[in-house]
């Protein structure tokens, strides 16, 4: 077997091991152009784009769809739709980072609700989950900042100005770092983000006031995180300026009745701001709460549902052959992939 097979193989289900969840950057081989799909998820038809919900079963295509819209993704059609060049993200030049960006509404940041990562932030601990929601947002913002850095577009002040903003959001005695992307990307993943997954691992046999005096918790403002960073970032670096940060959260049916209310806060709180939810869902929850309240969030007012299968459909309405070339190439280019398929 090689890499891309893995230990619960299922001869029955072969793309189990082709899982576009499981797959980095290399997911955009395996990509086929769905510009209409794609353009009704991003709004980039419509007057002002919204908060959407994409929903599907699995393997309805939800994360190549969500994941196409993160700026990794972008930038390598980009390099090779565009430019017609065989290149890394980070041997862009900066004006051919500019000539991207210009043709660009939104940058996309990708998260996915893994199976039981939120899971055990329940109970005394459930405010956690905002916090440590707006840690995994910041060190996904900070990853793209890097690649805009990368090709020499932001400046050093520039880079100060934003890092010290997202330091002041947390209250810790051990938030001394270097003023730079490096430095908040090393307190990110290095020191916050393991002291939360510590505190989850403890808070099945600790009470969150065992937790206190055993850990320095750290004191997060997420909103500003969230929002106040996202939109400090995209109005002072000017090649940002007027475009939308698109948060691309996947798998939200893993979320419990209190995340779920927490994503309705944060979808709500969004409006006039820089940042615009793309939801993807194996199913529509029946009602989105917003936070505590009994105030719910309806369609079409404050999102819109799209059922990928239905949009799909409609799509390729009449062209049967058409429809089924696309199928066939996605699985092709799949199993292409592995060695033990090459001989089925």
């Amino acid at each position: 077997m090689d890499r891309y097979m893995i230990s619960r193989f299922d001869e029955k289900n072969p793309f189990d091991a082709l899982r576009a969840e499981d797959l980095g950057e290399e997911l955009y081989e395996f990509y086929e152009p769905l510009e209409e799909l794609m353009r009704k998820v991003s709004g980039v038809d419509t007057i002002g784009s919204r908060p959407v919900f994409l929903i599907g079963g699995r393997g309805t295509g939800k994360t190549m769809v969500l994941k196409f819209l993160s700026l990794e993704m972008q930038l390598k059609d980009f390099i090779k739709n565009t430019l017609k060049q065989n290149k890394s993200i980070e041997e862009l030049s900066r004006e051919e980072m500019k000539a991207f960006l210009d043709g660009k509404k939104f940058v996309g940041i990708y998260l996915r609700f893994k199976t039981g990562e939120y899971g055990s932030l329940k109970g005394e601990i459930a405010p956690f989950f905002e916090a440590y929601l707006s840690m995994k947002i910041a060190e996904q913002l900070f990853n793209s900042l890097q690649i805009f850095k990368s090709s020499g577009i932001i400046s050093s002040e520039q880079e100060i100005e934003i890092v010290e903003y997202f330091i002041h959001q947390i209250k810790t005695p051990n938030t001394k770092i270097e003023n730079s992307f490096d430095g908040a990307l090393k307190l990110i993943k290095e020191n916050i983000i393991p002291l939360f997954e510590t505190i989850v691992e403890k808070s099945s046999y600790y009470s969150l006031e065992e937790i206190k005096k055993d850990f320095i918790v750290p004191i997060i403002i997420p909103r500003n995180i969230i929002f106040g960073l996202s939109d400090l970032i995209f109005t002072e670096l000017n090649f940002l300026r007027g475009k939308n940060l698109f948060i691309l959260l996947d798998e939200m049916e893993f979320l419990n009745d209190y995340q779920n209310r927490c994503i309705g806060q944060l979808i709500k709180d969004s409006d006039e701001t820089s940042v615009i939810f793309k939801v993807g869902s194996r199913y529509m929850p029946n009602v989105i709460y917003v936070g505590e309240s009994d105030e719910v969030l309806q369609e079409t007012h404050d999102f819109r549902k799209i059922e990928i299968a239905d949009a799909l459909n409609a799509a390729h309405s009449g062209r049967k052959e058409g429809y089924s070339k696309l199928i066939k190439n996605i699985l092709n280019k799949r199993l292409a992939k592995s060695n033990y398929f090459m001989n089925k």
